[in-house]
């Protein structure tokens, strides 16, 4: 029962992931590569997340930890974006160097739950 409480609620917070990802467009493609790594990230997290929906979808909903880690991921993410739009009205006020890190520090995680999550799917299959 709480596996698949938290599976949905992985479900809309991914949901909540795209939207907050697409309002930081702006301030994603200032902070130039990194920016640029976090949306590759967030493609492949959405690849990933479409995959497992359709073909896999029994084994993603028994992956506690990898519900529970995009549930805080976007809780982070959530933080950024109440951060860039609570302090910071104009958009040369805002510390570029704050988005480069939690950019790369968001898709240096998400790269990893992915590797981890198909290397979890193969190592099962055989």
């Amino acid at each position: 029962m709480v596996k698949n409480i938290i599976y949905y609620i992985s479900i809309i917070s991914f949901i909540l992931i795209t939207f907050l990802t697409e309002e930081m467009l702006l301030f994603i493609f200032q902070s130039s590569i990194q920016g640029i790594i976090y949306l590759i990230s967030i493609f492949l997290l959405l690849i990933t997340e479409l995959y497992f929906l359709i073909i896999e979808k029994r084994f993603i909903k028994n992956s506690y930890i990898y519900n529970c880690l995009i549930i805080l991921i976007t809780m982070y993410i959530s933080v950024i974006y109440y951060r860039i739009y609570t302090y910071n009205v104009d958009i040369y006020e805002i510390d570029i160097r704050y988005l480069k890190y939690n950019y790369l520090i968001i898709s240096v995680i998400l790269i990893l739950i992915i590797i981890n999550l198909f290397y979890k799917k193969y190592k099962k299959i055989k």
